[in-house]
Parts: structure tokens; sequence; C-alpha cells
């Protein structure tokens, strides 16, 4: 039942205005109150409500003239603002369509600016950490310095600290960079200690900085037992070669008796220094590829080594001719192998054969040259015709002291006997009796 009224109204209105009226929806409600009210109308009042229409439609366009006539400025300025209104409307749909455009790349830049704010907001956080401990980390990084320069002035046992630290603190924290650096720079500092301490034992120290030293090398942990005791000898080895490269070689016999007073002295303090040191109690020592190394062959193969060395230098210096003090060289050298009972290296035997094949040449030698002398005399040698009248011959009770004078008539066996003589002055002194 609405519907059809709503389409007779419409049919109506349609047909007072004409077909291509537009209302909008206020004047389409206004047209429906109006068609209400007029077919409430009586049929006197219908016909004058044309007439009341006219007379209003007048006034309303006196008023409406008035009104602009009354306030045409107004309208103008409001004209005005509309068109202004219009063109800003425009001006502002075009910013912000490029407004629209623009806010990706702004969302973008905000992401930017807040992942990098988070960044400086953690770094700032790490910042206002590092600045709280800075004592602390300043302590850690000039840890490579005070350990450099405690090594290269000799305080060890702090750079023994320092170093002990410094492998708890890489253990810990071996992901940090800078903590692996200054490991590394303490490890160079430590081998720079550990050249040193090598050097301090080529030097001429005595035993109480030869335990210390020791005492520093087992901490720094560089060495096993054997290479500890290897590297023991080779640096007193060194010092000791230095000390008898100093010997001079001008006169043999110097020299010797120089090399044995040195070799004596100091061969002993560096046996004494090492048993002091070291311990052979427990003369086994595993090594890392589990075999057996006796440790006091160590020392046994050193000595040996030394005592050869020396035989070759004693034989040596005896083939230049020393035969004529052969007594103060074995004198020497024998207190000197006595001395050395005392530390279970007694070569006194090995020396007595070496001086025996010293005269045994020098003997052969002397003999030879006798021979060869006696040989040539007799080839221009002749009998003499005459006798020479032999002096008075001392008395058979007393000793004869040299050989008799009738050896003159013969020059080639005086010579030959002289000689032999000779030799046997030489070797007076030392009667050996091989």
């Amino acid at each position: 039942m609405d519907e059809s009224i709503d389409f007779t109204d419409r049919t109506l209105i349609d047909s007072i205005l004409g077909d291509s009226a537009e209302l909008d929806p206020v004047d389409d409600v206004f047209c429906r109150q109006y068609l209400d009210n007029v077919a409430s109308f009586g049929v006197s009042k219908l016909v004058q409500e044309p007439t009341r229409l006219t007379e209003t439609k007048e006034n309303l366009l006196l008023q409406t003239q008035s009104l602009a006539f009354d306030n045409y400025q107004t309208f103008i300025q409001a004209a005005e603002c509309s068109k202004e209104i219009y063109r800003d409307f425009n001006t502002v749909e075009e910013r912000v369509e490029a407004l629209t455009q623009s806010i990706p790349q702004l969302i973008s830049q905000i992401n930017q600016f807040s992942s990098s704010s988070h960044s400086i907001s953690s770094s700032r956080k790490q910042n206002s950490l590092v600045l709280s401990r800075h004592s602390q980390l300043l302590e850690i990084l000039e840890i490579s310095q005070l350990m450099d320069s405690c090594v290269r002035n000799g305080y060890y046992d702090e750079a023994l600290e320092l170093s002990s630290y410094v492998k708890r603190l890489h253990k810990k924290f071996s992901n940090i960079s800078i903590i692996a650096d200054i490991g590394i720079e303490v490890k160079r500092s430590t081998q720079l200690m550990l050249n040193q301490l090598l050097q301090q034992l080529r030097g001429a120290i005595q035993l109480p900085a030869c335990l210390r030293i020791i005492s520093y090398l087992r901490q720094l942990d560089a060495f096993n037992e054997a290479e500890l005791r290897i590297k023991f000898l080779q640096a007193r080895n060194a010092w000791l070669l230095s000390v008898l490269a100093q010997v001079p070689e001008d006169d043999a016999y110097n020299h010797i008796t120089r090399t044995i007073e040195v070799s004596r002295v100091n061969l002993f303090d560096i046996v004494t220094q090492y048993r002091a040191i070291f311990t052979d109690d427990d003369p086994l020592y595993a090594g890392d590829d589990e075999k057996f190394v006796d440790l006091a062959n160590i020392l046994r193969s050193w000595l040996t080594r030394k005592v050869s060395d020396f035989l070759m230098t004693l034989e040596k210096d005896l083939s230049k001719g020393l035969v004529t003090r052969l007594e103060s060289v074995y004198g020497q050298c024998m207190y000197f192998g006595l001395s050395f009972s005392r530390i279970g290296a007694d070569f006194r035997g090995v020396i007595v054969s070496l001086f025996h094949r010293t005269l045994l040449k020098h003997v052969g030698a002397a003999i030879k040259t006798a021979t060869c002398r006696f040989e040539e005399e007799l080839k221009t040698f002749a009998i003499p015709t005459r006798a020479m009248k032999d002096r008075p011959t001392p008395a058979k009770d007393k000793a004869v002291t040299s050989p008799p004078l009738r050896f003159l008539l013969f020059p080639p066996l005086a010579i030959y006997t002289n000689g032999i003589l000779s030799c046997f002055n030489d070797i007076r002194q030392y009667p050996a009796v091989s």
C-alpha cells in the first residue's frame, strides 16, 4: 500500500515539475509534505492556492532582491571565498595525493630510523657500561704493555702472574677479539722472557741465580723435564765454550794449563748446579710418545762429551812438543781427573794412555832421528889408524855420569849416543813403565 502511494506521489510530482526535474532529498521531502497539505484543502481554498503561491513567489523575489541589494558585497566576498576555497581544496587535494605517494617512503625511512635508533640505543647502553667499567677495562688493555715492561726490566714474578691471568681471561672470553689480541701480545712478551732467561743461563751466574731461572722456566711450562735439562746444559755449555775461546793459543803449554784450570773449575760448578737443580731419584720420565727416557743419562752423556773434547784439546797441544814440560802437564791433568772422581767422572785412566802414546811417538821420533844421523855419519866416517890414549878411567866405586871418552874416536857413535841421551833427558821426569 505504501509503495503505491509513493509511486503516485512521484508521478504527480513529475507531472507538476516536469520529467526532467531533479530534486535533492530535502526538496523531495518538502514536496511530499506540500502535496499532503494540498490534498487536505477544500475546493475554495484549492482555487485560491495558485494566487497565494504567486503572491508568495513575488514576495520572496522582492525579499531576495532586497537581500541581494543590501548584502551584495557579502555575496561577492562569499563568491570569492568559495573560489579561493575551491582553489585551496584543489591544492590540498594535490598535496594530499603527493603525501599519499610519499607515505610508503616515509614509512620505510621511519623503519630505518627505528632500527638505527635501536642500534644507537644499544651502542649507547654499551658505551655507558664501558664508561662505568672504564678503570677495569683500562687495566685489561694495559696488560700487554705492562707485561712487556715487566719482562724488559726483569720483573719476572710479576710477568708470570700477568701471563697466568691472561690465560684464564682468554679461556673465559676467547670469543672477544681484543682479548685474543692481548693474548697474542702476552705470548710474544712471554717468548721474549724465555729468550732472556736462556740468555742469562749463558752467562757467568751462580747457583742461586740458576735456581731462580729454572723456577721461572718451569712456570712458563715451555719445556718438559727432559727438554729443560738439555736446555740448561746447552746454555751452560755455550758459556763454557765462550770462556775457553778466550784462552790464548800462542803457547801450547800456557794454552793447555789454562784450559785445564778453566775446564776443571767451571765443569765442576756446572755439574754442582745441575745436581742441585735437578734430581735423579726418579730417573725414568714418560714422554709425549709414551716412551721412557733415562734422565740420568743426560748429564752422563754431556760429561762424556766434555771429557772427550778436553782429551782432544790435550792431544792436540801435546802434539805441539810439550815433552820437556810433560811432567807438569801430566800432574795437572791427573789432579783434574782426581777432582772429577767426586762427581763420578774420573778419567785418569784415559789420560795415562794418552800420555803414553805421546811419549811413544816422541821416543820413536827421537830414535829415528838419531838413527838417521848415525847412518849419514857412517857414510863419511873412516876408522882412525892411531888409537887415542884414554884418560884415566874413574874408579869402579864411583858412578859413571857420562859416556866413555873412547866414543870420541867414533863420531857417528857419539852422535847416536847423544841423541838417545837427549831423548832420555826429555822423559826423565816422566818414566812410563809401558
